[in-house]
């Protein structure tokens, strides 16, 4: 057997005389037509398992938004409903956003990042993590949700090193509901929670921030996304990272 023989692969039979065929992976195709050694043309089909497998398919990289930290909202918050309120946007508003890309359109609904201040122990931040969840389950599902919790790793910015432990609240406001609706919806989720960090503002009385500043801190380079629940719509709840105690 010649060194070009051991750099093909078995890819069937002669259908004439049973010979085995071989090919060299590179050069594989769903369909081949190889002449066999007794001069037979044979018409192989290649498995698209084998196709993968010596990459002459290659998988569309799937990313996982749910266990990445550093996700933007308007992306980590599209679901079902958020979408068809875009649908329901103003065709002159469509028209007029077409050509620029998702993150710079006007949304339908606005998306608000909310953080709690900083948490000196990360099993206190998992408890009122906890608490959040639970509160949140009770509420609207039809508004899309976020609670994250990350470990910030560049502290020194706000000079809380001894407090690490960030929890974000994401929300979105629907059409239909005034600025107090929502802000009264957001304190039924956070009130009585309080930081562990005596530093903490009000003793962590949560402050509403923006998109901007929410994806800022929530950055890869800023946080290490520790656990994420996102509740899309009333069936829809994407969850990561809650095995951790």
């Amino acid at each position: 057997m010649t060194n070009d023989d051991t750099a093909r692969i078995d890819i069937g039979s002669c259908s004439s005389c049973g010979r085995t065929l071989r090919a060299k992976p590179r050069g594989l195709r769903q369909n081949m037509r190889l002449t066999c050694k007794c001069g037979y043309i044979n018409t192989v089909t290649i498995g698209q398992a084998t196709l993968i497998h010596h990459g002459i398919i290659k998988l569309p990289i799937i990313e996982d938004i749910y266990q990445t930290s550093g996700v933007p909202y308007y992306r980590l918050l599209d679901g079902p409903r958020l979408r068809a309120r875009w649908a329901e946007v103003n065709a002159e508003y469509a028209e007029r956003w077409k050509d620029l890309p998702r993150e710079s359109r006007a949304p339908a609904s606005d998306i608000i990042s909310v953080s709690i201040n900083p948490y000196v122990l990360e099993r206190n931040a998992r408890m009122s993590m906890r608490v959040l969840v639970n509160r949140v389950r009770t509420m609207d599902k039809a508004r899309p949700w976020s609670v994250e919790l990350y470990e910030n790793v560049e502290c020194a910015i706000m000079g809380l090193l001894d407090a690490p432990f960030f929890i974000f609240l994401g929300m979105t406001e629907m059409k239909g509901c005034t600025s107090e609706d929502n802000f009264t919806s957001f304190k039924k989720i956070v009130g009585d929670l309080r930081s562990d960090d005596p530093r903490a503002k009000s003793g962590g009385e949560w402050e509403i921030w923006s998109q901007y500043q929410g994806n800022q801190w929530r950055s890869d380079r800023c946080a290490r996304l520790l656990e994420r629940w996102v509740f899309l719509d009333a069936n829809l709840i994407q969850t990561f990272g809650i095995q951790r105690d």
